[in-house]
This record gives structure tokens, C-alpha cells and sequence, in this order.
């Protein structure tokens, strides 16, 4: 297997994997510091080219990605959306010849994308409609997040897309790596209730509606809150632990094998609001470790709510709702949930659709 990568970093950033052939292009982003009216009148004149705006560095990249692959010949080029650069270059070696198939992940779709505000709805979903049109002319599989399938739905399957598109997950159910040690192990406290969230947190008020549910239950006390994060100010964090009842640990972000170690020792992962349309993947991590969610909602169209329903260990709470409508409902879960645990091939197989084992099966039939 060939990878070719264009980004601008370091040898090190790189995990080196067996039978993983790395081609990297010497080609640096350039940096330019324009004046704001600059960047907006750039913004204005592209418009003829939307939803596609870096059309040289496509050229430049397909270009060099020809010069490797010049005295080989592939059986399968999988692009990816975004980086459209990586789109373009994958459909014209596809269009030209110098591939045998071609399949386009659309981790970010163009068809359905929510378009600038000065870009005109109407406008837009034609060019969307368009451009994505060209792509999936030329390729033998496109794969869509199962999100926007009902976007499809309501506005119609492209006619080159017809028979050739599968909806699936991020692949994020990824089987646990687990570190032997963490050099914040005091985090976790043996004999407390350890709930856990990692990651950025966007609206302070989130956090408190949080620490006001758990103190509500019986078991406020045997808490342990472990946060490593960032988003919350250290005065905001002073107020919560002063009125919090059990015990609080907060730190900032700490490496990835770090955080891996301590996950098996949690009791209850929780997530807090995002993007109602979009997964949280790092859920996909949690429930990969076979431990109980705690999912903190306040739109009932969340895909988050529909998505993991069927893990046996979920339980949603809408933060626009008083905590006494919930509070004890949630202590029975805890009570219930703290020690539960399922295998990952369990988890794999109800997530299968966000597995990478999806995609490798996807594959192998392309190939064949």
C-alpha cells in the first residue's frame, strides 16, 4: 500500500507502519498575512469556481503525484474530501487513465454543504450538484456519513452517483491500545464513581449544568469529575469545585497514550453539546472501551441521540430541562452502569458501519 502526503510537517509526525509505503511531496503551504479586505475580495472572485477555491495547487499536486506514480500501476486510488485538492487529483488520474479504480471518502460532503452566507442556497446546490457530479462520474465507489443520507433523500441522488455510493461512519470503533501506565494516574480514584470527559469544551454553562445534576443525586458525594480539557477558565473551575460535592480533577490536555491508560479505569464517559448534525467521534472512542456514555443533548434532532440508543449503556439528558426531571432516573444508571462492561468485538459488531473493518470489506470487494 502507497500513501502519498503533501503535508508540511515533521519526520516524526508520521506513525510508521508495516507495508506502508510513504511518499511525501516537497510542497509547503504559503503563508501570506493579507489585509482582511484582501482575503474578502479573494473570497468575492472565486465565486465562479464554487465549492472548489485552490484550483493551481490541485494542478501542482496532481502533477507531482504523476511524477511517483509514473512506472506503476495501481489497482485502487482512494481520495478523500476534504482536503478538494486530494478530490481533483484522484478523479484526473481516474479520467486520464492511470488508475484501474478509484474510490472518494467524503469525510466532508460537497453535495449538501451549508454554503458561505454570501453564497445564494439556491446557487450553491447547483454548483454542489455540479461538482460533485464530475467526481462521481469517474469514480467506482463513493462513500457518504451516513448523516447526510437523509439530504439525499430529500433533494435526490446525483444520476452519476447512482448504484455507486455507500453511506458509513468515521471509522473512530478502533480496538483500545491500552497504555500500562499514566503519569496523571491520581486522576482516576479507586473506590469513587469516575466520570469522564476529555476534549474542548465550548459553553462553560455545559460544565455547570453537569456539576448541578450529579450534586441532585444520592451519590454526588462518591464522585470523582475528571476533566483534562480546555475551553473553561481556571476562575470558572475554582467556582465549580466550591460548589460541587463530590471531588474534581482538572488538568489540561495530556498526551494520547496518557489518556488511553487511564480509560480503562473509568466508571462513565460523558459528552457534552456539539453539532447536532455531526457524530461526536470521540463517543466512538469512548464505547470502543466498553463503558457506560453519558450524553448531554439540547436539540432533539442530535444524530448523537439516534446513533449510540442502542449501546446498552446510554443515557441522554437534554440540558434545557431542570435537573430534577432527571436526576433520579441518572442516579439509578450510575448505580446501575458503574461496572458495566462489554467486549470490543461486541461493540464492533452494533457499530460495524463505524468500524475500519467497514471499510477494508468495502475495499476487498472493489479489488476484487
Amino acid at each position: 500500500m502507497h500513501c502519498v502526503s503533501y503535508a508540511n510537517r515533521g519526520e516524526d509526525a508520521y506513525e510508521v507502519l508495516p507495508n506502508i509505503i510513504l511518499h511525501r511531496l516537497p510542497m509547503k503551504a504559503k503563508k501570506k498575512n493579507l489585509p482582511r479586505w484582501v482575503v474578502q475580495l479573494r473570497t468575492i472572485l472565486k465565486l465562479p469556481l464554487y465549492p472548489f477555491d485552490k484550483p493551481l495547487l490541485s494542478y501542482r499536486l496532481y502533477h507531482a503525484t504523476l511524477k511517483l506514480i509514473r512506472n506503476e500501476k495501481y489497482d485502487l486510488v482512494v481520495s478523500q474530501c476534504y482536503p478538494e485538492e486530494c478530490l481533483w487529483v484522484g478523479t484526473w488520474l481516474k479520467k486520464h487513465g492511470y488508475i484501474d479504480k478509484l474510490m472518494v471518502v467524503f469525510w466532508d460532503n460537497i453535495y449538501g454543504k451549508l454554503p458561505r452566507r454570501v453564497i445564494p442556497k439556491g446557487f450553491a446546490m447547483r454548483r454542489q450538484r455540479w461538482a460533485e457530479g464530475i467526481v462521481a462520474k469517474y469514480a467506482d465507489q463513493l462513500v457518504s456519513l451516513y448523516p447526510i443520507k437523509a439530504f439525499h433523500e430529500q433533494y435526490g441522488e446525483l444520476a452519476q452517483a447512482v448504484g455507486k455510493r455507500t453511506y458509513l461512519g468515521i471509522p473512530s470503533v478502533i480496538r483500545p491500545d491500552v497504555k500500562p501506565n499514566s503519569s496523571d494516574q491520581e486522576a482516576v480514584v479507586e473506590g469513587k464513581i469516575n466520570i469522564f470527559y476529555s476534549g474542548t469544551i465550548y459553553r462553560e454553562g455545559h460544565v455547570v449544568f453537569l456539576v448541578d445534576l450529579l450534586n441532585a443525586t444520592p451519590v454526588a458525594e462518591n464522585i470523582n469529575l475528571v476533566f483534562f480539557q480546555r475551553g473553561v477558565s481556571n476562575e470558572k473551575w475554582d467556582s465549580i469545585k466550591e460548589k460541587f460535592k463530590g471531588t474534581l480533577y482538572v488538568s489540561e490536555w495530556i498526551p494520547l497514550h496518557d489518556l488511553l491508560a487511564l480509560y480503562p479505569r473509568v466508571d462513565l464517559f460523558v459528552s457534552f453539546p456539539g453539532n447536532p448534525t455531526a457524530i461526536c467521534s470521540k463517543l466512538f472512542e469512548y464505547v470502543s472501551f466498553g463503558k457506560a456514555i453519558l450524553v448531554l443533548y439540547e436539540d432533539d434532532s442530535d444524530v448523537n441521540i439516534t446513533t449510540f440508543a442502542p449501546y446498552p449503556a446510554f443515557y441522554c439528558v437534554d440540558v434545557r430541562r431542570p435537573v430534577s426531571e432527571y436526576a433520579p432516573l441518572l442516579s439509578e444508571y450510575i448505580q446501575a452502569k458503574k461496572d458495566f462492561n462489554i467486549s470490543f468485538e461486541e461493540v464492533e459488531r452494533m457499530f460495524l458501519k463505524d468500524s475500519p473493518k467497514a471499510y477494508v470489506e468495502l475495499i476487498n470487494e472493489l479489488v476484487k
